[in-house]
């Protein structure tokens, strides 16, 4: 039997064509997007240790599956996983982490009760 090799070669990149993932999912979410990263800063005196993420789904929550990050020394953070879309259409909220969060006002205190911060699209200080 004789083969046509370049075809037969055609052929197979077809098939495995079919197989190839294209980078995006069924959640609508757009995996292959660039990642992008920003600073900021979280004060209320400054805040150690608390969660910052940009609230993608509006519910007013950092959820697992957003773009996260906690602050460290002098309220700073860096988000170092979300796309420039998320960045220009999510607000940024701060929630401290109770018995874990530091008012710098109070170095060393962590505070003891909830709260939730948030700052409107596009800005980096809360």
């Amino acid at each position: 039997m004789i083969f046509n090799k370049p075809l037969l070669g055609l052929g197979l990149l077809v098939l495995l064509g079919g197989c190839l993932d294209s980078g995006s999912d069924d959640s609508g979410e757009d995996e292959g997007a660039d990642r992008i990263s920003f600073t900021g800063l979280v004060a209320d005196g400054y805040l150690d240790g608390a969660t910052v993420c940009l609230d993608t789904n509006n519910n007013k929550e950092c959820d697992p599956t957003e773009p996260t990050a906690t602050s460290g020394d002098g309220g700073t953070f860096t988000i170092d996983d979300a796309t420039q879309a998320e960045r220009d259409s999510a607000p940024l909220l701060v929630e401290v982490v109770v018995g874990v969060t530091v008012d710098e006002d109070n170095d060393g205190v962590a505070l003891t009760k909830p709260l939730t911060l948030s700052a409107p699209v596009g800005y980096g200080f809360i």
